[in-house]
């Protein structure tokens, strides 16, 4: 549910229009060369605290155990579909990338959304994936978690890129 689709879909995705000014990788370099390994530790630190973060916010609201793993469940799906944007560019975030250039993306982006709802909000996928219908409240504290992760990664990408710049 989280990235199935979407991984699949950035395969699909169009070439970078500057790709071709950029200097060829040297034969030696890994493939995690350039950072990129970097890269994948923090934002992946960044999703599971944020989707703890989600889990704990909802416990200490008092809320009961099945929402606090419905959230984390909530923010750790968002936070991979948003995440799948910052994978579309190595050196670009969130801020500097083109979102609608690749249909097959928009589209198992909205498949995985749906199947996330789907679990979430039907009765019979509540029974199979433990979960419970989050109300608005709870919604936007998770959506915020998720939202939180991509943002932090994008300003520390724009501040770097900043730096390197000058």
């Amino acid at each position: 549910m989280t990235d199935g689709l979407p991984a699949v879909a950035l395969g699909l995705e169009p070439p970078e229009s500057q790709i071709m000014e950029e200097s060829p990788r040297k034969a030696s370099d890994g493939f995690f060369s350039n950072g990129l390994m970097t890269r994948i530790i923090f934002r992946g630190i960044l999703i599971g605290l944020a989707t703890l973060g989600s889990f704990v916010a909802m416990a200490r609201m008092g809320e009961n155990l099945n929402i606090c793993r419905t959230s984390a469940l909530f923010t750790l799906v968002v936070s991979q579909l948003i995440h799948v944007f910052e994978c579309k560019s190595e050196g670009k975030g969130l801020f500097g990338i083109k979102y609608f250039n690749n249909i097959f993306l928009i589209l198992s982006i909205l498949i995985s959304a749906g199947v996330l709802t789907a679990t979430m909000f039907m009765p019979s996928l509540q029974l199979v994936f433990s979960t419970v219908a989050l109300n608005t409240r709870q919604l936007l504290i998770a959506f915020g978690f998720a939202f939180a992760v991509p943002m932090v990664s994008s300003v520390i990408s724009a501040v770097k890129s900043l730096a390197i710049k000058k």
